[in-house]
């Protein structure tokens, strides 16, 4: 089982598809992009799918950006 805090920073929640990769002793887990598809809210357009989107993938976007 992997660790609760690395399947949370990594959107790894119940349901979520991965492929696993071999790679001599290393061993790959990539999860599988959620379809997203466009709805209509109260009058506006809204991605719904593609996974959570948690505030420390948020903290860690903004890190690769900054200079």
């Amino acid at each position: 089982m992997l660790p609760k805090a690395l399947r949370e920073r990594h959107g790894l929640t119940e349901g979520v598809r991965f492929d696993v990769t071999e790679d001599g002793a290393s061993i790959l887990i990539t999860p599988r992009p959620s379809p997203v598809r466009i709805v209509e809210e109260q009058g506006r357009l809204v991605a719904r799918g593609g996974g959570p989107v948690t505030d420390e993938i948020i903290r860690d976007i903004l890190e690769d950006i900054r200079p």
